[in-house]
């Protein structure tokens, strides 16, 4: 039997760690035993004493992940009902059927953005029946509609509309009965080559909404031109057929 002694250092490239090997092997005919390896490390100064031997090789460094930046996307739309929301946080799921007016100040809200952004069908839709035979007298109900649904399309391609107002919102006769009184300016459309300068009329409204199977629907109004104290103290009356 005889024994050899060897060794064997490395030196890490990025903190000076030295590694240092001593094997003693003894060999024989049947046995051969190895004493496992020591580890010698130098005094380093805590700047360069990085992970180097962690697990991905030998003088490996340290890797630094970076912060992920997302990207800055367009500026919310805002409603055009002029609530002060962007528009996907107020009157679009309504416009789009994924969510109902939770109240008759919402509804309005919607059917003034509605008309804005050409939305004939939701304003149709969220009419109740008793409007048109109270301002389509002595016309069968589908006359009617084909009438409402010109003056809805005139409403929405005629004319521009801004600065909508609510004045007062509450409770009618039941749970299911609302009135706001409300005012806004519109204006016809210049059309081309004509001065852009419109001529913005004022209009104050006391609407009353009907509550239909969840659905906040327009039913009627009393429209005053200058007077909005007698809008405030008066309450419109269900109009007799």
């Amino acid at each position: 039997m005889k024994a050899l002694s060897q060794l064997n250092t490395k030196t890490c490239t990025s903190c000076s760690h030295v590694q240092v090997k001593s094997v003693l092997r003894r060999e024989s005919r049947e046995t051969q035993t190895v004493v496992p390896q020591i580890y010698v490390k130098k005094t380093v100064s805590p700047e360069r004493n990085t992970a180097c031997c962690s697990g991905k090789g030998f003088g490996a460094p340290e890797k630094i992940k970076k912060p992920i930046v997302e990207p800055e996307g367009p500026p919310p739309v805002p409603c055009t009902c002029e609530s002060g929301k962007a528009y996907k946080n107020c009157c679009e799921g309504i416009h789009l059927g994924v969510k109902k007016a939770s109240t008759p100040e919402a509804a309005l809200r919607a059917r003034f953005s509605g008309f804005m952004l050409g939305l004939e069908e939701f304003i149709i839709a969220t009419t109740h029946e008793d409007y048109l035979s109270f301002h389509y007298d002595n016309k069968n109900p589908e006359d009617a509609k084909e009438l409402y649904a010109k003056d809805v399309h005139a409403g929405c391609t005629m004319f521009d509309y801004k600065e909508l107002s609510i004045i007062k919102a509450e409770a009618g006769a039941s749970e299911d009965e609302g009135i706001v009184a409300f005012k806004y300016k519109s204006a016809l459309k210049h059309k081309e080559g004509e001065s852009e300068n419109q001529e913005w009329k004022t209009t104050n409204e006391k609407g009353r909404f009907l509550r239909v199977n969840g659905t906040w629907e327009f039913c009627d109004y009393q429209r005053f031109e200058y007077n909005m104290d007698s809008l405030l103290k008066e309450t419109p009356q269900p109009l007799k057929k």
